[in-house]
């Protein structure tokens, strides 16, 4: 199984932190390829056992990809190369601009992507503010539910 992250970078934040750690896990447990993509050059939170390449490499990637911010989840849904695209809603930042729901309601009700929310509380605003089903729910890259959530969209669509 093939995994690919989109994040904006993976220098000092607790996102960073997360996503190297569980990438770092697939690759020490064999459970499947795992690249890191970024869109700004950091050095890196910690320790990379798995490769991490800039952004403009992920387009043709195939795989599960797995975006990790609005700017991130707005590139993958034209890239045309993974089968299955997922967005992690990591935290809830865009909504300081209540301007932006048009573009962002594209965004979340895009067929292109399925939804991942940090926390139900996350999962709520969602749902209530897009008219759009969260199907999983976990907190900082959980590994048997990230797994899952990657299995699971796999097999369904």
């Amino acid at each position: 199984m093939k995994v690919n992250f989109l994040a904006d970078h993976i220098g000092a934040s607790q996102l960073a932190y997360y996503l190297v750690e569980y990438a770092n896990h697939m690759a020490e447990s064999g459970t499947g390829q795992v690249i890191i993509f970024y869109e700004q050059l950091h050095r890196p939170c910690r320790r990379l056992l798995a490769p991490a390449m800039m952004m403009f490499e992920a387009w043709a990637q195939q795989g599960v990809s797995i975006a990790t911010s609005v700017p991130t989840a707005a590139r993958l849904i034209d890239f045309p190369g993974p089968h299955r695209k997922l967005f992690y809603v990591w935290d809830m930042a865009w909504t300081i601009n209540p301007k932006r729901y048009g573009p962002l309601a594209e965004l979340f009700r895009s067929p292109e992507l399925t939804l991942i929310a940090r926390c139900s509380d996350h999962a709520s605003v969602l749902e209530n503010n897009f008219n759009v089903e969260v199907p999983y729910v976990f907190d900082n890259f959980d590994k048997e539910a990230m797994l899952k959530a990657i299995q699971d969209d796999r097999k369904t669509q």
